[in-house]
């Protein structure tokens, strides 16, 4: 029998004790009653002076009704019961809130310790990466850099994980290093319509080895916010392979990704402007919201790849291959699509004011609601396009032949002045 167990049952028996009456007094015993005088003569007696006679005694009084005592206070034995479960029940409770704080109290000594273990070991490991990264061999600096994404890791999901705090310094701190080892993007202005040669993939042109690891690092990163300081804006990355990996709202503003395995990669609200990203692979890539205004994407990848709400304008998308890409309510304005492939894109509610779609094949691309007043359209293929509520104010290079093959013209669609549509007659030339 344990003490806690002791204690309750002799608190039970005490209460128990204190609430039962005790047992009854017990009444005298009746007097005995006095000998009887012999049978026989009685003596005689001696001759003296006459007694006195004394006074008769007074009436007893009538007895009345008795008047009862009142009964012993005594508590039903089922009542009694339940009073001592009830009792007994919140003594229990009692025990096991003080066994449960007692636990959680040691529990939380625990975790404190451990977080300040942990926060110990963190310190040491980020000094030793830190100083890897200054080593003359490149596998030591390699090593850093896979020691720091570690370290970036948290170990748990907890705000107040040591980790956390080191994510900010260390995603700073690979962005600096690809600042410094990377080499600065040549500066050149981009051509409406390269050449075959300057789309055209050179060949064994990658970025170091310790310069990819850490963009590997960087994009591999736990739980990425839009927040973070990933800054590798200018630096000539061309061939880098980030494909899969996460760069939200990353600045890569002028840097040179040319040639580059992206495929899948997360470039949400990432800046790009004026970025070299030609002859890349974007297949399946998201880039929802990033900014390209003046981005060079000439003969580039993009199928399936989706750019909704992205900034394209004055972009530079010659040859690009856009097939079934996702452009809902982009900005192309004035953006080069001469000879881009936008076999089924979905352009509504794009804004492509004086883009240039010359020899663009547009076949099958949803159009709806889109606004393209002024823009070239000469040699593009246009079968089965959607013009719904399109607007084509303006619009150059435009022949019957292509209004013609699209898939639908309505009503409030706005075509160029020499053409007219109704609905019975379909669209013809003034």
């Amino acid at each position: 029998m344990t003490g806690a167990r002791w204690s309750r049952l002799r608190v039970f028996r005490a209460v128990r004790r204190w609430l039962r009456p005790g047992p009854a007094s017990p009444a005298p015993p009746p007097a005995a009653p006095s000998p009887a005088p012999p049978p026989g003569p009685s003596p005689a007696t001696p001759p003296g002076p006459a007694p006195i006679p004394s006074p008769a005694p007074a009436p007893a009084p009538t007895p009345g009704p008795a008047v009862p005592s009142p009964p012993a206070a005594r508590v039903p034995g089922a009542r009694l019961d339940r009073m001592l479960s009830g009792f007994a029940a919140v003594l229990g409770l009692a025990t096991v809130a003080v066994s449960y704080l007692t636990v959680q109290v040691g529990l939380d000594v625990s975790r404190e310790a451990g977080k300040r273990d942990r926060e110990t070991v963190l310190s040491e490991h980020y000094s030793a990466a830190v100083a890897q990264l200054d080593s003359d061999s490149v596998v030591g600096r390699v090593g850093g850099i896979h020691s720091l994404e570690q370290i970036a890791k948290p170990f748990t999901k907890e705000r107040d994980d040591p980790a956390q705090r080191y994510r900010k310094v260390v995603l700073e701190i690979l962005g600096a290093f690809v600042r410094q080892e990377a080499p600065a993007a040549p500066k050149s202005k981009p051509k409406p319509k390269p050449t075959v040669t300057e789309c055209e993939k050179p060949r064994g042109i990658r970025p170091r080895a310790d310069v990819q690891a850490a963009m590997t690092a960087v994009g591999r990163r736990y739980d990425p916010q839009p927040q973070d300081p990933v800054d590798v804006h200018g630096r000539n990355l061309t061939g880098v392979d980030l494909g899969g990996r996460r760069f939200d709202g990353a600045d890569f503003a002028g840097a040179r990704l040319a040639h580059g395995s992206l495929k899948k990669v997360h470039f949400k609200g990432t800046v790009l402007n004026g970025a070299d990203l030609s002859g890349a692979s974007l297949q399946q890539a998201v880039l929802d919201e990033a900014k390209l205004v003046r981005a060079v994407l000439c003969g580039a990848v993009l199928d399936g790849a989706k750019l909704n709400g992205a900034g394209l304008g004055g972009a530079y998308l010659t040859d690009a291959k856009l097939g079934g890409a996702r452009m809902r309510d982009a900005t192309l304005v004035k953006a080069h699509l001469v000879g881009a492939q936008l076999n089924d894109a979905h352009l509504e509610k794009s804004r492509a004011v004086r883009a240039d779609f010359t020899g663009a094949v547009l076949s099958g691309a949803h159009l709806e609601g889109a606004n393209l007043k002024l823009a070239t359209f000469t040699r593009a293929q246009l079968n089965q396009a959607d013009l719904a509520g399109a607007d084509l104010t303006g619009a150059k290079g435009l022949t019957i032949e292509q209004l013609k093959s699209v898939k639908r013209i309505t009503g409030d669609t706005q075509l160029p002045e020499r053409f007219t549509w109704s609905a019975k007659g379909g669209v013809r030339e003034r």
